[in-house]
């Protein structure tokens, strides 16, 4: 999943207006890192936020640096985990006031 999404966005950033910001709700958090991949090598990291499903350990880790485009993510329960819950605590706001 993690490369075909990193295709399927990279095809997506040929396209694109660069300027423009883009929400991504990936079906998963492999797809959301694929995204986030894409993105990062296009340089257009600051201009997405993503979101995917799953809470898997790198993508928490991602959204625990603060930095990450990937500002959530959700298990199969559907309660959407950000950066805020006690298992993501990092110390920036999930939503940076640009997007």
């Amino acid at each position: 999943m993690r490369e075909a999404s990193n295709r399927a966005m990279s095809e997506y950033l040929r396209v694109r207006n660069p300027g423009e910001h883009t929400l991504v709700a990936a079906a998963t958090d492999s797809s959301a890192l694929g995204v986030l991949d894409a993105v990062r090598k296009a340089g257009q990291e600051a201009n997405f936020a993503i979101v995917g499903q799953d809470c898997i350990p790198e993508v928490l880790e991602e959204m625990r640096t603060g930095s990450s485009a990937i500002v959530g993510s959700s298990r199969t329960s559907r309660r959407l985990r950000t950066a805020a819950d006690p298992a993501c605590i990092r110390s920036c706001a999930v939503y940076r006031a640009s997007l």
